[in-house]
């Protein structure tokens, strides 16, 4: 095995997809551009007599189109036929390097078999749940960018063969966390089919994805958070909660936090869970795995009498016993702070948040991602650096260890926290890159308006209802009537979308089919961190074995030639073939631009984005 320092990640050649459609089968034909095709393919999908779905892969024909969609999400089947499922909309929401992330506007399902009014009344009561998932709501994907992963661990270096040259420039296309991909159990039929063409194959992730464009002169930051919502162990608050047997927590996110600055890429990254019960050291174990030492457990609960100091008591308990089995330089951080006991002492929230966030980003550090400056991330004071032991590139440092933040039934402290660590973070991030000398950012500076803007917008998307703009009578109203006929039924179609729930004529209930915790659960575990984990902390196992063992993280590893499609990132962002107009482009018209937010007339002299204004002047005009 040799390492390749010229290596690339593949794009998915199919954006572009012509369906159509015949009286017993589809065929779908998918390029990589609208207007001239430089590579194509076509397969067949049929449904047999006996129940099974056959795709065959052959050559284009003259057909007549019936539409044209950007991307294949799935195949469902409930009881007497199968649906497929097509992505007909989509729009822009950011960029990551040379990267485009679309957000999901609008689908479509069509059954294989027959037309519509042959759907039977039993699938059409699974189908009218299904469609309940609204796919436009807080859907994503990319065609060049895996977004089920941080951006630490796809800059990850590989192992390429021995019979690849190091000379030679390689694509990959490294496997997804299944863990963010929404659309798994959709994929299933295509695999069962035989179909082996993994371009096939979009993944789609739910949960928020947004960026800002901060002004500099001569240059522009584009500050972006990303939120993945877990596929594991996922629902409505009321009726998902604590933990399975595997150790996956109910609705767990993580929030990834990325700024860039001409090709340098710099982020945190934070993950957020909900409240915890057994199996704990399952779950502390896959938090070790994904992200390496230290791990800190900020804990939101209140700590009066009542159910959440309960249980707060046996999160503590259950972080105390874990670490009875780790080295001292490897145990869990548990930090505690009771948001709503300090608002009621008339102490500054924020400040006290800002305290802990700085001493808890100091520790796990951030991920910076190119050429060493003379004000690089190495002369800033008061972070813990873990350089590379693997890939060992000038430039790069790794961010080492995560924040777990968890509450009750309040996604407001949670936001409110995840927003503190992000702003001492987002100081770290823009000093490491050279933009600022400071060591803290005014509240009322631009920047911090803008990331601030980010993380409402993103606590208001992952909330399944939210009641920011409520007072007390009508949210207590509201919850009780959403919990009572609505979270329900959001429930069962969540459950039939992931495949919790699969669908029997034996059965027309809609009973989880989640592993339960059993009591030998509760039974201690001494040896609950395997040694292989151990052996790689600080650093990230999945990271490290993505390094050693490149055929079990990467789908395929090849050579690529100059002028390839598949690494054509100038024509993947800017589409060449197509008829585009400056003023819709994505940097002009679909971003927040920090010039544009907080700048009044006073401010003309002095458009800075990292100095204190009055935003009272700015809300008048």
């Amino acid at each position: 095995m040799t390492q390749c320092n010229r290596q690339q990640h593949l794009i998915c050649p199919i954006q572009y997809i012509e369906v159509y459609e015949f009286k017993s089968y589809y065929l779908l034909f998918g390029t990589n551009y609208k207007e001239r095709r430089r590579r194509y393919w076509l397969f067949k999908i049929e449904y047999d007599e006996q129940g099974k779905l056959a795709t065959i892969e052959i050559l284009a024909h003259q057909l007549e189109q019936r539409f044209m969609a950007y991307g294949l999400v799935g195949f469902v089947r409930f009881l007497h036929g199968y649906y497929m499922i097509l992505i007909t909309k989509r729009k822009k929401v950011a960029i990551i390097g040379s990267s485009v992330i679309y957000k999901i506007e609008d689908t479509v399902i069509l059954p294989l078999a027959g037309s519509k009014s042959a759907i039977s009344i039993e699938d059409g009561k699974y189908l009218k749940l299904f469609v309940s998932v609204d796919l436009s709501s807080n859907f994503y994907f990319s065609y060049s960018y895996d977004l089920s992963h941080t951006l630490q661990y796809n800059l990850s270096p590989v192992h390429v063969p021995n019979d690849l040259s190091t000379d030679e420039r390689v694509g990959i296309k490294q496997n997804p966390c299944t863990m963010f991909i929404w659309n798994s159990y959709l994929q299933i039929p295509l695999v069962k089919a035989g179909l082996q063409n993994h371009n096939w194959f979009l993944n789609i992730i739910s949960g928020f994805i947004g960026q800002s464009h901060i002004y500099l002169p001569g240059s522009s930051l584009y500050l972006t958070i990303i939120a993945r919502r877990s596929a594991k162990y996922a629902g409505t608050r009321y009726l998902k909660r604590g933990s399975n047997s595997e150790g996956y927590v109910a609705n767990e996110v993580e929030i990834e936090q990325i700024l860039n600055l001409s090709g340098r890429n710099n982020f945190t990254r934070v993950d957020l869970g909900n409240e915890l019960c057994k199996p704990s050291t399952k779950h502390f174990a896959r938090l070790f795995a994904m992200y390496g030492s230290p791990l800190f457990c900020f804990n939101l609960v209140k700590s009066h009498r009542g159910q959440e100091y309960r249980l707060s008591h046996i999160f503590k308990r259950a972080v105390n016993y874990a670490n009875l089995f780790l080295a001292d330089d490897k145990q869990i951080q548990y930090v505690y702070f009771d948001m709503a006991a300090k608002d009621k002492k008339k102490g500054s929230v924020m400040e006290s948040l800002a305290r802990i966030a700085q001493r808890m980003v100091s520790k796990i550090g951030i991920f910076v991602n190119g050429p060493e400056l003379p004000c690089n991330s190495r002369t800033v004071e008061g972070l813990t650096w873990a350089r590379d032991p693997i890939s060992n590139e000038a430039g790069q440092q790794i961010q080492t260890g995560v924040v777990r933040v968890n509450c009750v039934d309040c996604l407001d402290r949670t936001n409110t926290a995840q927003f503190s660590i992000g702003m001492i973070a987002l100081c770290y991030q823009l000093r490491s890159l050279g933009v600022v000398d400071k060591k803290k950012l005014d509240f009322e500076t631009d920047i911090i308006r803008l990331l601030e803007e980010l993380y409402d917008d993103c606590g208001d998307t992952l909330t399944l209802y939210s009641f920011s703009h409520l007072n007390d009578i009508v949210q207590s109203i509201s919850r009780y009537y959403r919990n009572a006929f609505s979270d329900a039924e959001k429930q069962d179609a969540i459950n039939l979308f992931l495949g919790v729930y699969k669908p029997s004529h034996s059965s027309h209930q809609l009973e989880e089919q989640y592993p339960k915790v059993r009591p030998s659960d509760a039974v201690e575990q001494k040896l609950w961190l395997a040694p292989e984990l151990i052996s790689c902390l600080p650093r990230s196992f999945n990271e490290v074995n993505k390094y050693k063992d490149s055929h079990s993280a990467c789908l395929q590893i090849v050579i690529i030639r100059k002028g390839d499609p598949s690494i054509d990132t100038f024509n993947e962002y800017f589409h060449m073939n197509e008829l585009t107009f400056f003023d819709s482009h994505y940097s002009i018209a679909h971003i927040n631009h920090s010039s544009s937010l907080y700048v009044t007339s006073n401010d003309l002299k002095e458009i800075s984005p990292f100095i204190s204004r009055d935003i009272k002047e700015k809300l008048k005009q």
